[in-house]
């Protein structure tokens, strides 16, 4: 059975003979280039050395960036800030006020007195020194609690 070709074989070595010289020549110089593998690994690993490198950089710069922002970050928070020794005593004044203005337009307001008493019982009201400084007749004894 005769097999199937596109061209005849005399034509390809006719083919052959026919290739340009500039052909040829660069034909040579890829296989001779190809034959120094050494010189292409060689450039391969400076490359990819080199973009190594900057991608370090690159990653350094990135983390130094970040601290840079946190140190700017926390130096303008603001410090967090005391409350003052008697600031409890003036909200527990301040809820009972409100209790006691809201109770008046309740249709019960006595209700409410037995939930003040019991925050009375919770936070017993103690006054500040100032307070008990314009007091007349004043004892170190009533800011403890005790009488004589």
């Amino acid at each position: 059975m005769f097999s199937f070709t596109f061209w005849r074989n005399e034509a390809k070595r006719n083919q052959r003979e026919n290739v340009s010289q500039i052909w040829k020549d660069l034909n040579a110089t890829f296989v001779t280039f190809l034959g120094w593998s050494w010189l292409i690994y060689t450039i391969a690993v400076i490359v990819i050395s080199i973009c190594g490198y900057f991608a370090y950089c690159e990653s350094c710069r990135r983390t130094e960036i970040v601290r840079r922002r946190r140190v700017v970050q926390r130096a303008q928070e603001r410090p967090p800030q005391k409350r003052r020794p008697n600031a409890a005593y003036r909200d527990h004044q301040i809820y009972r006020h409100i209790i006691l203005s809201v109770a008046k337009y309740m249709k019960n307001p006595e209700g409410v007195r037995p939930f003040i008493d019991h925050m009375d019982h919770l936070y017993p009201l103690r006054h500040s020194q100032a307070e008990m400084a314009l007091n007349i007749g004043h004892t170190g004894n009533e800011a403890n609690g005790t009488e004589d």
